[in-house]
This record gives structure tokens, C-alpha cells and sequence, in this order.
């Protein structure tokens, strides 16, 4: 029997390089939101284990999503989006367990970016089925489900779940936890978050036929080119489909 799919808390205790400081999963995609001192977008991405789940749980496979709208850093604007809706992973015998996305807009005038998840975001995680995971001046925060129940439809989303509680967790504070300053990109530099906390062509697996150490990341390469997925959902929109279930093709790629 497989073992049941790990929370957020629980995959970022085992896979230590989803939370490293200098080149981590959560840490370059933090880096990669700042395109220039007055410009920056969300990024974001899918989180993918082994299938069966193994024990211990020793490596991620990650894949990225499209970069969200450019956004101007330093004055307000429309509210901040990335699509999340295609996941996909040209590996076999993996499962889809989180996705995640930064929110790298500061929480001070005349910005007031939110560096927790929005209640868009949380509406979303329990349509598709999986926990979310936001990056943000204050650290890492979980939301949605605790984790995924269903293993059928195993390299995206599964059927939706009954919509729980729209509430977030702070798996990872910042300080000491990522993400760190990007500097001379961020704006402003080490402004405190909430709480006062300071602040993706297909291609093949590299490496995946051999286990790295323990806590290994494994970028994956990966298009939605030609895949059709069912109902789009946007990150700053609210839905009011919580008991939905998600018709796609996806299935075609296991």
C-alpha cells in the first residue's frame, strides 16, 4: 500500500534544498520575481515526489510555470496574477503533491503588496486538490489542503475537495528562513513583511534515474504546449466552484 502524500511542513522538513539559503527551489524563484529595480513578477512552479511515496522521502522533482505579469515594484497597480493551471512532468512514476508561487510586492504604501496567500489563492488550492505554497518577504506559507488525498490522475491536479478553512500556515519564518534580499533588485531592500518579519521546451529529467542525497531537488524541463486542460483558474480571482471536478486531459501524459 502507498504511503499517503507528505504536507507542506513535512516536504520542506525532508527536502532541505526546497528552503536553501543560496540557490534553493523557493530561493530562485524568489530571485528570478525581480526583473530589474522597478520591475517584478510572481513566479512559481510544481512540486512532484516519487510514486509510490517512498520512506524517507529524499528528493523533489520541480517544474516552473510561465512567469506571472510584470508588475511595477514601487507604485500600485492591478493586482498581481500567475496562471498555475497547467502542471506536467516529462518523469514517470511521480505524483504532484504542491504547487507554489512568490509574492514579491512590499507591504508599504503606495504598494501594499500582501505577502500572505490571498483568499483567491486559498479557494484555488481546494478546486484543484493539492496545498500551495507562498514565498514572500515573511518565508513560506502553506495553504489549502494538507495534503493530496487522491492518487489517481497522479502528474496533475485531482478531483477537486470539499472547500475547508480559508486559512494559511507560516511553515518557514524569515528571518532565519528564505527567502533572502535580492540585491540591488528588490525594492525596497529588508522591509519588513507581515508580522514584522524582514523580508520556469520539454526535454528530459536531468539525472532522474539516480537518487541524489538526501533532501535533493531535480529541476525538470517542461511545456504545456498542445495540452489541453480544463477550467483556467486565475491567481487574483475568486471561485465560487468549490465541489468541481477538473475535466482534463492530462491523464494522456502518464
Amino acid at each position: 500500500m502507498s504511503r499517503e502524500c507528505p504536507s507542506v511542513a513535512e516536504l520542506i522538513a525532508a527536502v532541505k534544498s526546497l528552503t536553501r539559503a543560496t540557490d534553493g527551489t523557493f530561493q530562485t524563484a524568489w530571485k528570478d520575481s525581480f526583473i530589474d529595480p522597478f520591475h517584478c513578477c510572481e513566479q512559481g512552479g510544481y512540486i512532484y515526489i516519487d510514486l509510490p511515496v517512498p520512506s524517507p522521502l529524499t528528493r523533489a522533482f520541480i517544474t516552473r510555470a510561465p512567469k506571472g505579469a510584470t508588475m511595477n515594484q514601487r507604485t500600485a497597480g492591478p493586482n498581481a496574477s500567475i496562471d498555475l493551471n497547467s502542471p506536467g512532468i516529462n518523469q514517470n512514476n511521480v505524483i504532484l503533491v504542491a504547487n507554489f508561487h512568490t509574492h514579491p510586492l512590499a507591504a508599504v504604501a503606495p504598494v501594499n503588496g500582501s505577502p500572505e496567500p490571498s483568499r483567491s489563492d486559498m479557494e484555488n488550492a481546494y478546486f484543484r486538490g493539492v496545498p500551495g505554497i507562498v514565498v514572500s518577504r515573511s518565508g513560506v506559507y502553506a495553504y489549502g489542503p494538507e495534503r493530496r488525498e487522491s492518487l489517481l490522475n497522479p502528474k496533475g491536479y485531482p478531483a477537486s475537495v470539499p472547500q475547508g478553512p480559508l486559512n494559511f500556515r507560516l511553515v518557514v519564518q524569515n528571518p532565519p528562513g528564505p527567502p533572502t534580499v535580492v540585491p540591488g533588485l528588490q525594492w525596497p531592500e529588508g522591509i519588513p513583511g507581515a508580522r514584522g518579519a524582514v523580508a520556469e521546451d520539454e526535454g528530459e529529467a536531468a539525472g532522474s534515474d539516480d537518487l541524489g542525497p538526501a533532501g535533493d531537488v531535480i529541476e525538470v524541463e517542461w511545456s504545456s504546449e498542445g495540452v489541453e486542460y480544463g477550467d483556467k483558474l486565475v491567481e487574483n480571482r475568486r471561485y465560487e466552484c468549490p465541489y468541481i471536478t477538473r475535466k482534463t486531459t492530462i491523464g494522456s501524459l502518464h
